[in-house]
């Protein structure tokens, strides 16, 4: 390569050689991988948390791919960080997926749940408080 960039300079047009072309470093960051697996961490911890799981599952793949620096292999924590980061996000979209189909499931349907949910946005919290109440005693019997 040396030869190489010696002839390229010998056959340069431009009056300054001593600009070198810019070398591309080759080896693993291992600040990367760890805030890989830092993230990906906290995606599976924020799973039920719905943005925060999402932002820090895709940082975690993110930085596990960018810890590679021009390698075809990832480090053991970068590939770690972005199993986990990836495992959070699917752990996120099942729960979600669920919460939903539960939902469809209670109100009968979604047309019922959007029904119910445009009733809600004029309400206030303490009629909302008193309204589940009120359900909780038709389904239950007396609570008092």
């Amino acid at each position: 390569m040396d030869e190489q960039y010696q002839q390229y300079n010998q056959n340069d047009s431009h009056p300054d050689t001593s600009i070198n072309p810019v070398k591309v470093i080759h080896g693993h960051s291992k600040a990367m991988a760890l805030a890989s697996l830092t993230c990906g961490i906290l995606a599976i911890v924020s799973c039920t948390c719905f943005y925060f799981s999402l932002i820090f599952g895709s940082m975690a793949i993110l930085f596990g791919l960018l810890s590679r620096g021009g390698e075809r292999h990832m480090t053991d924590q970068a590939t770690v960080g972005t199993a986990l980061g990836g495992t959070g996000l699917g752990l996120t979209a099942v729960i979600y997926v669920i919460a939903f189909g539960i939902l469809i499931q209670a109100y009968g349907g979604i047309v019922n749940l959007t029904e119910a949910m445009n009733e809600m946005e004029d309400m206030t919290v303490q009629e909302m408080y008193s309204d589940v109440y009120e359900h909780l005693q038709d389904q239950l019997g007396d609570i008092d």
